[in-house]
């Protein structure tokens, strides 16, 4: 009969149960979100069942027990978004079994064969593969029963070496049904633990391949012959960058303390113009009128445009706004939009959202809230005429472009990339917002060819077409950020950044990809719409690899290479959090994930 050795990493490994001496990825994922939720007790059940059984019952706040998102789970529970790792179901064997079901086809060889599977466990391998099903009850006796030949193998989580539980995963065997794992609460559990939980993940994967959820990847799962996994790692991507090549890794020095206190007070700053983001119902004065007396001011507003509707949400959802400031046109300076969130931003919980593009220099003076919304790269504004002079119909925003004048404000986020590589004659403007009349003055009289400015604002200089870049121009693409201070309110940041997972985290019907239909098709936001709906960049996690996962302790779609930069220091580590904190919410560990 073998014997669970006292270490079930990569999830959680005990040491000392009665002092809660644990370690592994879920163990460090608690560590960090309890202290933002005021701190935690725990309690720990035995089986899946009773882990959905005490979250549904109200009895625990929250479960982290490995436990994958099925529809029928959903039923019972709500799941956290984003998911925070994913895992499918793989096959564990002795080495002489695993040559066996390799030389007989692998999964499709396995036909009456018997095969050990837990009491509900979510994958039902016999509606894919005609298998004798044996039943165990528990992991221990799944092991125990494919090492003495009972099972021919036991189908599991994956990410476990046979130092850990004395059996190998089937080599090049793919693992089958990825699926992720969520954080489950109460369906009648507040939303400002909901709010809460999802701003606490965000922050542990807002910071490229330094976050915390990367670097406990490969400090777990990689470090025990497994490979990292691609899920998360995109999924992590997604939400650093936006899908682009920007990494600004800047967040507020606090973080929040306790669950988010009902709505958070805040001041929105926004501008008004007639381009697609901020397209407004109501003329600029009369959204002034309207906006200085608290009295005649409700949200939501009633006027129209992509980033409008954002702020709507915000502050019907997550934010208690009060009436915005107005700071002028789209197209004026950005140093008013960072002007008054260094003026106003912590005394009037000020945040800004208007088209500000993610820069390390602009990173220096305010605090990104992740996740991003929208993205966007440059065009050359200019005449069919022009066009023809530069190289005819359909040639790109960069052909033709060396030494030639072109206007753009000097301030423009992608000006000093765009000068190093194709090298223009720049001819600054302090501002592009210009009549009609005024740039094709600029244009006709030989002053500069164009303007550079974003693609999205293709309807601010009417008349003008648009030149894009190429796909090979992605480095000039950058996300689109909402913006508050450096040292604001860390309450804010995390109902900011809740609201905006609300917006973006249920697939095709996502409100955030109702609101783009104003503007250009975003295949960025199509990409993280999917990370955070469903823990992949695909519609749907369908990928295979040779590691999987399952209900207890898994690995998931591992196959991707490690990420591009993770840190060459010591692995951060957390401390174990103490049992007593004041604040009452109760988690959930499962000793059936944990150890036998």
């Amino acid at each position: 009969m073998a014997q669970w050795k006292p270490n079930l990493l990569p999830f959680a490994n005990v040491t000392d149960s009665d002092q809660f001496n644990w370690s592994g990825i879920e163990v460090d994922i608690t560590n960090t979100i309890c202290p933002m939720l005021g701190g935690c007790t725990f309690i720990t059940v035995d089986t899946l069942d009773e882990r959905l059984t005490v979250i549904a019952d109200g009895v625990a706040n929250m479960s982290i027990g490995a436990i994958v998102v099925t529809p029928e789970r959903q039923e019972i529970v709500k799941f956290i978004k984003p998911y925070y790792y994913s895992v499918g179901a793989t096959l564990y064997a002795t080495s002489a079994s695993a040559d066996k079901i390799m030389a007989n086809g692998g999964w499709d060889g396995l036909s009456g064969k018997p095969v050990c599977v837990l009491d509900n466990y979510y994958y039902d391998i016999t509606a894919y593969y005609p298998v004798a099903p044996i039943t165990v009850e528990s992991n221990e006796e799944g092991v125990s029963k494919a090492q003495n030949g009972e099972c021919i193998a036991w189908l599991y989580d994956s990410g476990y070496s046979e130092a850990t539980i004395g059996l190998n995963h089937v080599p090049g065997l793919d693992s089958q049904e990825v699926a992720p794992y969520g954080i489950a609460v109460s369906k009648t559990s507040s939303p400002e633990l909901h709010h809460s939980l999802s701003a606490a993940i965000i922050r542990l994967m807002q910071d490229g391949p330094e976050s915390d959820m990367v670097q406990w990847d490969s400090e777990y799962v990689y470090s025990a012959d497994t490979t990292y996994n691609k899920n998360l790692n995109q999924t992590v991507d997604a939400i650093s960058t936006f899908d682009t090549r920007v990494l600004i890794t800047n967040p507020l020095n606090a973080t929040p303390t306790n669950v988010l206190p009902g709505k958070v007070k805040a001041t929105p700053a926004l501008v008004i113009s007639a381009q697609a983001l901020h397209e407004a119902l109501l003329p600029a004065d009369v959204a002034k009128a309207a906006a200085s007396s608290s009295a005649n001011f409700t949200w939501p507003v009633d006027w129209k445009g992509f980033e409008i509707d954002i702020i709507n949400r915000l502050c019907t959802t997550t934010l208690d706004c009060a009436p915005p400031i107005l700071l002028g046109d789209i197209m004026d300076n950005i140093d008013a939009r960072i002007d008054i969130i260094q003026k106003q931003g912590k005394t009037d919980n000020v945040f800004v959202i208007s088209s500000v593009s993610v820069t390390e220099e602009r990173a220096q003076r305010v605090s990104y809230i992740h996740p991003y919304y929208y993205s966007s790269g440059p065009a050359l504004f200019t005449t069919p005429a022009v066009i023809q002079t530069l190289g005819g119909e359909g040639i790109s925003l960069w052909e033709g472009l060396t030494g030639k004048p072109v206007c753009i404000v000097e301030e423009y986020y992608a000006a000093q990339e765009i000068q190093e590589s194709i090298r223009p004659q720049f001819v600054y403007i302090p501002t592009i917002k210009l009549t009609q009349s005024e740039a094709l003055e600029k244009i006709e009289s030989g002053e500069c060819v164009g303007y550079i400015w974003d693609a999205d604002v293709a309807n601010v200089l009417p008349g003008l077409v648009a030149l894009t870049g190429t796909d090979n121009d992605a480095k000039f693409v950058s996300p689109y950020g909402i913006i508050m201070a450096k040292d604001g309110d860390p309450n804010l940041y995390a109902a900011i950044s809740a609201g905006l997972v609300d917006m973006m985290d249920d697939g095709d019907d996502s409100e955030m990809l109702k609101y783009e239909e104003a503007v250009i098709k975003n295949g960025n936001l199509l990409t993280m719409v999917n990370a955070l709906s469903n823990f992949s960049i695909t519609t749907n996690i369908t990928a295979t690899s040779s590691q999987g996962g399952g209900d207890g302790d898994g690995g998931g779609d591992l196959s991707s290479p490690p990420p591009a930069s993770p840190s060459s220091g010591a692995m951060k580590k957390m401390k174990i959090i103490d049992m007593t904190y004041m604040y009452g919410t109760t988690v959930v560990f499962s000793l059936f994930s944990l150890f036998f």
